[in-house]
């Protein structure tokens, strides 16, 4: 049985439903990496673009199905935001699984087969095959781990709506630490068991709020990036203080 859900969760819940900023990415490094791999994405040019849940939804679930790199790639884009490396990632998972600084290697054709694979099992909506498939199944893409396959699988199950019902949830590294700290619900790097419980404890909080899965999701990520905000701002604080 699920506990109930903390409470400050239920006061973030209460508060409405959550938003969450565009990420910001810089499209000349995307364009540097993977522009000859033929990726068709949102812009690739100027110094400065962004994208949000709605957007990067809609343009899954527009390509996915005709293009699922350009898809795949999109979601990256956003998971990864101005992070540095999400470009050189990217074309190590597109070409399989070797880092090429020189850019030098070619595209694996496989891998699309492979993201083909892992939205047919995502939109049957079971959270444990979806997760395993990518995981160590049939769909694993050398490179690609568990944080960010999540976002792959919320994309795809949201079917252009970033609050749908059929949405499967993100689960990184900032959602497990909140769960087990206000919880004391640990949940393993990696492992489809524990994806497929976590499924059902937001489901089940989610209930209890009167509010969507997604909202659940995203309203733990804000309070624990909120949360360490807030413990850097007082680190820097007392660092100041100290000199």
């Amino acid at each position: 049985m699920t506990a109930d859900a903390p409470a400050a969760l239920r006061a973030r819940l209460d508060e409405g439903t959550p938003a969450q900023p565009g990420m910001d990415y810089i499209p000349v490094r995307w364009a540097e990496w993977i522009d000859d791999l033929g990726v068709v994405t949102l812009p690739m040019d100027g110094p400065r673009a962004s994208i949000d849940r709605a957007q990067m939804c809609a343009f899954v679930h527009e390509h996915v199905d005709a293009r699922p790199v350009d898809a795949f790639v999109t979601v990256l884009q956003w998971g990864y935001g101005t992070g540095g490396r999400g470009p050189s990632r990217a074309r190590k998972m597109l070409t399989g699984g070797l880092h090429d600084a020189a850019r030098a290697r070619a595209y694996d054709p496989t891998v699309a087969d492979k993201l083909a694979e892992s939205v047919a099992v995502a939109r049957t909506g079971d959270p444990r095959e979806a997760y395993l498939q990518l995981a160590r199944g049939s769909g694993k893409i050398s490179g690609f781990g568990p944080a960010f396959f999540t976002k792959w699988l919320y994309a795809v199950s949201a079917q252009g709506d970033p609050r749908a019902a059929t949405a499967l949830p993100i689960l990184d590294e900032l959602l497990q630490t909140w769960i087990a700290r206000e919880s004391g619900t640990e949940l393993r790097y990696g492992d489809a068991d524990d994806y497929a419980r976590y499924v059902d404890i937001l489901d089940a909080w989610a209930a209890e709020a009167g509010a969507a899965r997604i909202d659940v999701e995203l309203a733990i990520f804000t309070l624990e990036r909120e949360r360490r905000r807030a413990a850097s701002r007082a680190r820097r604080l007392a660092s100041c203080a100290q000199d």
